[in-house]
Formats: structure tokens, sequence, C-alpha cells
């Protein structure tokens, strides 16, 4: 690959973004449907790297319990190698099993294995997928595609997984929290089940550190196909801030988007950006300049496509960057997602807007620009930027809450979290943080036991807060409420940000409810009543509310479901003045309060005293719960080094989460004394 630096962008910044964005969604709908052309998807699998190793990848699965295969991006490892599998019989009597780490991804791929199998005679209902709160699989399917979660969340309900016989971890260097969890599970289910086989596929892996962990398995290679990409960075250093990027690197992207169709070959485009709002943001102001360059009358310009690619996107929306565009041109503005999961064909240009921490996801992007031919890479940072970034990925489950993770083990019985197989462990102090917090939300006892409570937490797909709080809505007879403002947390941006400055913006405050936010969403969800203009009237997004409805539905039948079967969550007898008020609102105060202790600031004592554990742990303590014996306090001369010198004193973490509960509760009590006088 060769390097310049890139030339400056000088394209002028537009504003007034949302206007646009009707015009984005009206071109989007008017893209016509992808149409089954059985040779075409023939021709295409023929025409894959992987086909080429069928047999030799059928063989070594044959021949050994545990495989690893590493395939480079474009090989067609993640659509081929379920098909090889079904061929091959191993979904005779069990299913065949593949998990994906992302939502977006395991749909698309799901629909796109189904397409070819229909192609090639078989029936599409072969092939199923399951994501949290959707269920698309039936009794004929015999592919079934997951999220990593989804098949650790069915180890609670199988934990020897006996309706599988082969397990394909797919995409397993994006190291997501439950994948490397399953990397410690599959052995010991592996130990146990002889018949059951396992593959874990990758486009970059350690392959000796992951064969090593798997009792030396063998490694299969499979390369993919690629051309030369020429990389083109910026002079401009990567900043990012606390809250977010500190450069215009939206209207950069932008920039050097409209600057590659106005003056390049023909080629789709793959723009990199961070989140939702920006890829929004993005394709308005995309629209928006075509606007101003049509009205210039430059009229030589090829049409161009915009199209967003994120997580929360309807899944026929995400479809649309696979359909046919005849002679127009696609820019396809979208998060990491793209960068291994999914392949599109034709694209030939990468816009890369960086805030990756890891060199392999930057190689993987500018990657994607030499699938089918040459390509080119724009980098919107330098390449002192570049020279920062991490060599691997920094795995999920040492950068994350770990609560949910802890969780589980336990109730699988896993006793010692601390010392479980992880392939990387997870800081200590992260792991003693998350049983801190099972204990206080009463997921525990003092000897580390799962209670009933934690048993009932576990089977909602919902980090343990949240579960809990549905737990106590159970119990005080406010599920109805309770499972709205969950479903409400369990989306994505359900108001829509707004920007400028003009005095007409969304008039939301009269919507606030002066006791949060939790209840603020309740207004909201009982308001906005499937009413689309009061929506967008208000800075609501509408598909948020339908995403939030469907979530509710399925957690209502979680909670029914529950309440039949449960000891626990029998509805306790509320106290008459609490009955009386309206819409429940002191059991809904109270319902908050069995999460959400330490972040409540006004509480009525007696309440606290129902919630809070018997007896407090510290949280060094908590080595109690994993059954090992708790460390001794250092003793006063290993406050010294060698050298005599003092070592400095580190305030802990307790203790400054301590002190900014504190200063919040004085700035809560301050502003409703004002209120007050």
């Amino acid at each position: 690959m060769k390097s310049h630096a890139r030339t400056s962008l000088a394209l002028m910044c537009t504003s007034e973004p949302w206007r646009a964005m009707e015009a984005s969604t009206k071109e989007e709908e008017a893209l016509p449907p992808a149409v089954l052309d059985a040779d075409a998807f023939q021709a295409q699998r023929a025409s894959l790297p992987v086909g080429q190793f069928k047999q030799h990848i059928l063989d070594t699965i044959a021949s050994n319990q545990i495989v690893v295969c590493i395939g480079e991006t474009g090989s067609g490892k993640t659509t081929q190698i379920p098909q090889f599998l079904l061929e091959a019989g191993y979904a005779t009597s069990k299913r065949i099993a593949i998990t994906q780490p992302r939502r977006v991804a395991t749909v698309a791929v799901a629909k796109r294995v189904g397409e070819e199998l229909e192609a090639s005679g078989l029936s599409v209902h072969a092939v199923g997928y399951t994501i949290r709160f959707d269920d698309h699989t039936s009794a004929s399917t015999k592919i079934k595609f997951m999220t990593d979660g989804i098949l650790v969340r069915e180890c609670l309900q199988d934990p020897l997984l006996s309706s599988y016989s082969i397990i394909m971890l797919d995409e397993a260097h994006e190291r997501s929290i439950h994948t490397d969890i399953l990397f410690g599970l599959l052995q010991s289910i592996l130990a146990k089940r002889s018949d059951l086989k396992l593959l874990v596929t990758s486009a970059t892996l350690d392959a000796a550190k992951f064969s090593a962990f798997f009792h030396n398995c063998p490694v299969v290679q499979i390369p993919g196909r690629s051309f030369p990409v020429d990389i083109y960075h910026s002079k401009q250093h990567q900043i990012m801030g606390k809250s977010g990027p500190l450069s215009t690197y939206i209207q950069s992207a932008v920039d050097t988007t409209l600057q590659i169709h106005m003056h390049e070959p023909d080629g789709h485009i793959l723009v990199f950006l961070t989140g939702q709002k920006e890829i929004e943001d993005a394709c308005a102001l995309i629209h928006k300049r075509l606007e101003q360059l049509a009205d210039e009358q430059r009229n030589s310009l090829p049409h161009l496509l915009v199209l967003p690619l994120y997580g929360a996107l309807s899944s026929d929306k995400q479809r649309r960057i696979f359909s046919s565009c005849g002679a127009s041109r696609k820019v396809i503005v979208c998060t990491n997602i793209a960068e291994t999961s999914l392949t599109v064909d034709g694209v030939k240009y990468v816009v890369d807007a960086g805030f990756t921490k890891q060199k392999v996801s930057a190689q993987q992007r500018a990657g994607r620009a030499g699938r089918t031919s040459a390509g080119k890479c724009y980098r919107l940072y330098s390449k002192q930027s570049y020279a920062t970034m991490f060599t691997e990925t920094i795995p999920e489950i040492q950068r994350s809450n770990l609560a949910n993770t802890i969780l589980y083990l336990k109730v699988l019985g896993i006793d010692d979290v601390v010392g479980f197989g992880y392939l990387d462990p997870p800081d200590e102090h992260a792991i003693l943080d998350a049983l801190h917090q099972l204990y206080t939300l009463g997921a525990m006892d003092e000897r580390g036991n799962v209670t009933g409570t934690g048993t009932e937490m576990a089977q909602f797909p919902l980090e343990p807060r949240l579960a809990r709080v549905l737990l106590e809505a159970m119990r005080l007879d406010c599920a109805d409420d309770i499972t709205r403002v969950v479903a409400m947390l369990t989306v994505e941006n359900v108001m829509v940000p707004f920007q400028g400055k003009q005095r007409d913006g969304p008039t939301l405050e009269r919507f606030r409810h002066a006791k949060g936010d939790h209840l603020t969403l309740l207004h909201q969800w009982e308001v906005q009543l499937n009413r689309p203009r009061w929506c967008d009237d208000h800075g609501l997004h509408m598909r948020a509310f339908q995403t939030a409805s469907n979530v509710q539905k399925q957690l209502q039948e979680l909670v029914d479901k529950a309440i039949q079967m449960s000891s626990s969550t029998k509805k306790q007898p509320v106290d008459p003045a609490v009955a009386a008020e309206a819409k429940t609102m002191a059991r809904l105060d109270r319902v908050r309060l069995a999460a959400f202790m330490r972040h409540v600031l006004d509480v009525q004592l007696s309440w606290l005293q129902l919630y809070q554990p018997a007896k407090p742990l510290t949280l060094i303590e908590c080595y109690a719960l994993t059954n090992r014996p708790v460390p001794a306090p250092p003793t006063p001369a290993a406050a010294h080094h060698a050298d005599g010198r003092s070592k400095p004193n580190k305030t802990t973490t307790d203790k400054t989460s301590l002190d900014a509960v504190a200063a919040a509760k004085a700035r809560y009590l301050q502003r409703k004394k004002l209120q007050k006088a």
C-alpha cells in the first residue's frame, strides 16, 4: 500500500441538515429491492476464495473437535462455511450455530445465506436468526445465526448446548465480551460433549495464541481477494476530548466524499464515522451539498445515492446497501460494522474519519477499498496519529462493566469467577466491582451464592440494574409502567439532537418530570401514542418509539411468564397511601430505588433500609463472594519503595464515588430549597 499526504479539501460547509433528511428518506424508499438471481448467486459463490478450501476445511473439522479458521475479509468464510457444514450433514439431527458480535451483521448474514440457499433450490426457512428481543427461527431452522450474547443466555437454559452439533464463533478478532466468555464456557462444554465441535473464525487473529488456548488445535488459513490500495493521510492530528471529537471531522468527511464523487472514476464510497447521530448529520449534509451543486448547474455528475448504516436502523434499510443502484454511485456512511462483518461489492474508495484505537481496525477499513479492484483510502488523521494506535484490539472484557457477565457465570455454577478460564483475564478490581454491584442488588448473599432474586434477574436479557427494576415492579404491581421505561432505555436516541440557534426548537420542556429522566421517558411514551407528526414537531424519533413498543411487548411477556413461575416476585402488600397516589408514582420511586440506590438523591429513609444489604461489604471484602480468602491489608512496610521513599497515597474509587454522590446531593437539595423559596 502506498501512503501520500492528502491535499486539503475545501468545499463550503452548510447548515440546516434536518430539512435535507426528508429527501434522504424519500430517496432510500425509492431504491428498488434486491432481485433474486440464482445464476448470479452461484457465480458469485464460485468466485469466492473460500470455495477452493471447502474440502480442506471439512476434513479438518471432521478430524478435530476444535478448529481455528483465519479467513481474510472478502474470502467468503462468513456466508459459505455455514453452507458447507449444512451440505456435510451437520444439521441432520441437530442445528448449526453461528454467532456474530453485532446485531446488524447477524441479520444481514442470515438473510444473505437464506437467499443463497433459496437460489440453490433449498428452503429459505432452513436459515433463521435470533437477536435480543427478536427471534426469527422455527422448527425448520437448521442454521441458526445469533449474537454471541444470545448463545451465552442459551447456556443458562441448556448448559451443554445439546441442540447444536457444531458452533461457529465468527468475527472472534473483535473480542466482544460475550465471545470471550464463550471461549471459556465452551472449553468445559466440549470436555463433556465429545460429539460437539467448535469452529473459531476471524479475519485477523493471533493464530498461535488462540491455538494454544484451545489445546494446540489446528489452524486453517484462507487468503482473501485484495488489490493495491493507495492510502492518503491528513496533516491534522486526531484529537478526542472527553465529550467527543474536538475537530470538525464530519465536515472533513463530507468534503472528502464529494471531492471523490466529483473527481474520481466510478466506484462506491464507504465512509466510516462514529455513531448514529454523526451518520445522520453527515447524510443530511451530503444531500444539502448535492442540492447546492445542482443549483450551480453542475449536472454532469452521476447520481449519488446516500445510504446510512448503523445498528438502530431498520433491517430493510440496512439491506439497501446491497441492492443494485444501476448507474448511480453509492456512498455508504457507516459505523465500524462494515470493517469486517459486511462486504459491499464495488467499493473502491474509503473515507476513514478515525477515532479508532487499533491499527488493525484502520488496516481493515483501508482494505475495504481493494476487494474488487485497486482503490484509495483517505484517512482524516495524520501518520503520527496512526503510529500511536494500539497494535491489537483491546478485549472488551478488559474495558467494560462485568456485572452482567459475572451474574451469568455465577448462575452457571462458576463460583471462582476470578479464576475462570479467560483468554485475557480482566482486571481483578473490575470483577470485584461487579460482585459488589450484584451483592448490593440482592443477586448474591454473603457467601457468594446466587439468590432467588439473582436467578430471576438472569432470565431477563437486560443489564442487572434494569432486571432488578423489573423484578421490584412485579412485586409492587407496577410492571406495566416500568416495562415501558426499560424499553425506552434499550433503544438509541429517542430525542433528535437539536442543532442551530433558532428560537422555534423542540418544545419538550413541559414534558420533563421533576423526578428525573426515567419518568420523563414514561411521560413521553404516554403522550406520543403513535403520533408521527407530533414526534417530528417535538424533536422525537418515531422509529425509536416503535422499536421501544416492540421491546415492551416482549418484556411484558417475560414479566407475565416470570410472575407465573416465580415465588419471590409475588406481589407485596402496598401501603394504602402509596396505592392511592396518582399513577402509582410513589411505587415507581421505590422501584427505582431498588436498583439505583446510590444514584437517588432524595428518598425516604424507611425505603432505603428496605434495600440496603444487611452487611455492607467493601470492595476488597468481595473476594469472599468468590470462595477465595480476603487478602490481608498491606503492611506499613509495603507502603514504601525499596529505597525507603514513601509511596503516594491513592484515592480509592469508592471514596471518589461517595464524594461525587455527596456533592451531587448537596447541589440537588440546594436547588430544591431555592425552588421552594
